[in-house]
């Protein structure tokens, strides 16, 4: 039995009791929504398709979860996570304080939308890197079937291929606070510019590139993160990239030479 087959499996036994899913338009839960909806149109079941929306995703995000969530029960929920001290302070525990808003407020949804189960996207991936918001997600009794069934990004994204996904290919896009160093206060302000930038570099590289504008208070520093293959490309650009970056107010620009690094800011 193939790891697709025993995930669709997976996601037809918890059915029956319902399902709501915290849904980020990323590749990983897009996965989870499209064979939910192939489920639920064979056997109808309570679905509940959850958004958190704050001002750590990107504006546009709103629109292609919309659009990704075509006709099922969709509920956004919005957020003010910056009204959390440890998320205003970027705190190491940051992720955990927010998860636990978010799913807290997502299993209420749950519950009263006759959805037993709440499911997320974490992958096997997520389980060996630093993920402090898993501890509030067993808290709050989520199930992430992607994790349970040890299926990887790159062996996720094969499914999505397989699928016909539109979001195969899409890079991730974790929230705005992943871009600033830890206890470094956050602001409206200093979101917005950073989202801003990387804007910015998406249209000049490609679009399914990895790439993060990490940046450095106060001294107003934007470190560029990209694969090695898009150097060229950036230098390239490179005048283009200092004159938008300076618009913008950074005051220091440069490029990381280790390339596009997951989680850099752990280390």
């Amino acid at each position: 039995m193939t790891k697709l087959t025993q995930l669709r499996q997976r996601l037809s036994d918890l059915s029956a009791q319902g399902i709501a899913i915290a849904f980020s338009g990323g590749v990983d839960s897009s996965l989870l929504l499209a064979l939910l909806q192939d489920i639920h149109q064979k056997t109808p079941f309570p679905l509940l398709v959850l958004y958190a929306h704050s001002s750590l995703q990107p504006e546009k995000e709103i629109e292609e979860v919309r659009e990704l969530a075509g006709d099922c029960n969709l509920k956004i929920i919005e957020m003010s996570p910056m009204l959390i001290p440890e998320v205003l302070s970027n705190s190491r525990e940051r992720c955990y304080h927010c998860k636990y808003h978010i799913f807290r407020q997502m299993r209420e949804q749950a519950n009263q939308h006759n959805s037993q189960h709440l499911i997320d996207g974490s992958n096997a991936d997520d389980i060996e890197l630093y993920r402090p918001g898993r501890r509030a997600l067993r808290e709050q009794g989520v199930i992430s079937p992607l994790a349970e069934l040890d299926i990887n990004k790159r062996e996720l994204r094969a499914m999505a291929e397989q699928m016909g996904l539109s979001t195969a290919l899409k890079p991730a896009s974790p929230c705005l606070a992943t871009r600033f160093d830890y206890d470094t206060e956050l602001s409206d302000k200093e979101l917005t510019r950073a989202m801003q930038g990387e804007e910015i570099l998406r249209k000049i590289l490609s679009n399914t590139c990895q790439l993060r504008l990490r940046v450095h208070l106060p001294q107003l520093i934007a470190r560029i993160e990209v694969e090695p293959s898009e150097f060229a490309n950036l230098i390239e650009h490179r005048e283009q990239i200092i004159s938008e970056l300076r618009r913008l107010g950074y005051q220091r620009i440069s490029l990381d030479l280790q390339g596009f690094l997951s989680r850099s800011m752990d280390i």
